[in-house]
């Protein structure tokens, strides 16, 4: 588990070293599997950016970036509409 937090954005990622998998092969909701897309809307909801990195025989990491702002009570309710993705600064977009 690696965390960084600088002032104007904190990211996290988390890795193991298990039998890793093809991105995108994975059950996803149709098959009432909410834990990678959960996490990417959850992400995006705060503006923020979320990969999945793994391929079968290395291991996976999972990576969010979240841009620091303002607290807004919008936010709180359950149909606020979701903020527009994080500008890139340099770092290797989060897929």
């Amino acid at each position: 588990v690696a965390f960084a937090a600088d002032g104007s954005a904190v990211e996290i990622a988390v890795r193991d070293d298990g039998l890793g998998f093809v991105p995108g092969s994975q059950p996803g909701p149709e098959s009432a599997h909410f834990g990678i897309q959960g996490m990417r809307e959850r992400a995006e909801r705060l503006g923020g950016q979320f990969g999945v990195e793994s391929a079968p025989g290395s291991g996976t990491t999972v990576r969010c970036l979240i841009r620091c702002r303002d607290y807004d009570p919008e936010m709180e309710r359950d149909d606020a509409p979701a903020l527009a993705p994080a500008a890139a600064d340099g770092r290797a977009p989060l897929a």
